[in-house]
């Protein structure tokens, strides 16, 4: 069994989180503006009607994805944020990854489709997710879950091959890379099985797939964290491809596609939600 270590927590500093795409954790700022400054370097919060909206709300700490307060209407719901003109409120949640591509896209039919419809966006980790789901503080979460607890419909929106991150000084680099086997000597930092146990067993199945069990240096819930002490050499990581889209560090991609293993990116809701909103979103994807 990999040997336990501490859990990297800290917050990056403000200029680490401008050269980040995703999972960035500034301070005292709404969670969603750190979304989608680290995501797409804007500094807002909400899309309406194709047009992006000043923030709202309050902060709090952020994982792969995670944390602050989900923007509400006045009337404490979907429903409640309506106003004139509108079609309602679409309130997301997301880990990281799902804003390198997929969110943006759904969003950009949206406000091509339905343009009054106005859409909150919460980066969150998956358990955060889950439980606002079920207390109807949002209409839909997009988590690394293989599955979810009954009460929840799931539908997979992307399936992602993995890949080794190292430094772009390590010896090895993509052109000389045969088999995970050269990293068996290796630190390893990985998520934490806090983000998801099932996801932490699918990486572990890949080290006992090459026979060895990883020296884990690092284990953390913030992809930023990885990133950064992997470029300082601390380590090298395993992290889902789509992770690596946008990134300004001194890092290589390895991939990893011929293995076996892979993670799934799932579309959340709860069966009993009657929010139309959702409804329209759900049909663009």
């Amino acid at each position: 069994m990999a040997q336990e270590v501490p859990q990297v927590q800290a917050a990056d500093a403000a200029e680490d989180v401008q050269r980040l795409p995703q999972e960035g954790h500034q301070g005292r700022v709404p969670r969603a503006v750190r979304g989608l400054r680290a995501h797409a370097g804007q500094r807002v919060r909400d899309v309406h009607g194709g047009r992006l909206a000043p923030a709202a709300g309050r902060g709090g700490g952020h994982r792969e994805g995670g944390g602050g307060r989900v923007h509400e209407g006045e009337g404490g719901g979907a429903e409640g944020a309506q106003g004139e003109g509108e079609e309602g409120e679409i309130r997301i949640g997301f880990v990281g990854s799902a804003m390198q591509r997929i969110i943006p896209e759904l969003l950009e039919q949206m406000s091509k489709i339905h343009p009054n419809i106005h859409a909150s966006l919460d980066e969150l980790d998956n358990k955060d997710q889950l439980d606002a789901i079920a207390r109807d503080k949002l209409d839909i979460g997009f988590v690394r879950l293989e599955s979810v607890h009954k009460g929840f419909e799931q539908r997979v929106v992307l399936e992602d091959s993995f890949s080794l991150v190292v430094s772009n000084k390590h010896a090895v680099q993509p052109r000389n890379f045969k088999s995970l086997d050269q990293f068996k000597d290796e630190q390893f930092i990985l998520f934490s099985n806090d983000y998801s146990q099932e996801y932490y067993d699918n990486i572990m199945s890949i080290f006992t797939d090459h026979g060895f069990e990883p020296k884990v240096s690092h284990r953390s819930v913030q992809a930023n964290s990885i990133f950064r002490l992997v470029e300082r050499q601390l380590g090298v990581a395993i992290v889902p491809t789509a992770l690596q889209g946008g990134l300004d560090l001194g890092l290589s991609f390895i991939s990893l596609n011929h293995l076996p293993q892979r993670t799934k990116l799932i579309a959340i809701w709860s069966d009993d939600n009657r929010n139309e909103a959702l409804s329209n979103f759900l049909a663009l994807m």
